[in-house]
């Protein structure tokens, strides 16, 4: 990670034992972890200690992953979405001015078979929701931003849902970026039943939430916040939504950072962190 400053937040509550000296604040707690190195990152900046490992469900099961300029992900062929895409943000992206437009065009590189295209959301009611940011990808090359737009990076999403509070999420996550200067930022659906509503000729399953991560890491500790939001309009403050790691991997059989040393990743997924904190917490 040659953009990114070694330093790292943990999000803990329970008291642990770690070599070195734990930080702790009203909100988040941080964690000695002096080995951090770019080594870390699997040869792909994207990707933060580990490709995410699913189990085999229909909800969390990725036949492929694919890596891309800007993001990486894995993707169900029987969902025809990713189940995970996962993405390093940067200061110097976040600020840039956009190349190019919004193209969105079905994913060449997966089979036509497993592909969802732009007409499965014409007149469906939903939007083509981004998972990876296009915004956040804006200055580092045309090729880039296209990507951002492949279908396989996006779900259904309903308007007020998407121009809601999923983009409150997502500005407060840039605005962080902007004042900070990098993180990491893995997303994807939500399913709590079976698949009873799709869209679309290639029947492309409308999730019931989406769950976002954020992870900085800081003076070689590791920060993180969580989120999952139903599939809907909401007037109620983002921090409503916060959840630990933990809530995440248990709904979607989803293991993130599996190459994190078990007492490091066990605390960072227990904690529930704010982006803005409740004044009595």
């Amino acid at each position: 990670m040659k953009y990114k400053k070694i330093k790292i937040f943990l999000l803990i509550t329970l008291p642990v034992i770690f070599a070195g000296c734990i930080q702790e604040s009203a909100h988040y707690t941080i964690v000695p972890m002096s080995h951090y190195s770019a080594d870390d990152s699997d040869g792909c900046q994207n990707i933060f200690y580990g490709v995410p490992i699913a189990n085999v469900t229909p909800h969390s099961s990725a036949d492929t992953v694919l890596d891309r300029i800007g993001y990486s992900l894995g993707y169900s062929y029987n969902l025809k979405l990713a189940v995970w895409v996962s993405y390093y943000s940067n200061v110097e992206w976040v600020s840039s001015k956009p190349i190019t437009g919004r193209h969105f065009k079905p994913d060449p590189d997966l089979p036509y078979a497993h592909r969802a295209t732009s007409k499965d959301y014409v007149k469906s009611g939903y939007d083509r929701g981004h998972f990876a940011m296009q915004a956040d990808m804006r200055g580092r090359s045309e090729q880039c931003e296209r990507e951002a737009c492949y279908i396989s990076n996006v779900a259904p999403q309903l308007p007020d849902f998407n121009r809601g509070i999923w983009n409150v999420l997502e500005d407060k996550i840039r605005s962080y970026v902007k004042n900070n200067g990098d993180c990491w930022i893995i997303d994807g659906p939500v399913f709590y039943d079976s698949f009873s509503n799709s869209i679309g000729m290639n029947n492309i399953p409308i999730p019931d939430a989406f769950y976002k991560i954020m992870v900085d890491t800081v003076n070689s500790g590791i920060l993180s916040y969580a989120f999952i939001i139903p599939n809907e309009g909401s007037d109620l403050p983002l921090d409503s939504f916060a959840v630990p790691i933990d809530s995440i991997e248990q709904i979607t059989s989803i293991d993130f950072f599996p190459e994190l040393p078990n007492k490091i990743e066990n605390i960072l997924e227990r904690r529930i962190n704010y982006l803005n904190p409740p004044k009595n917490q």
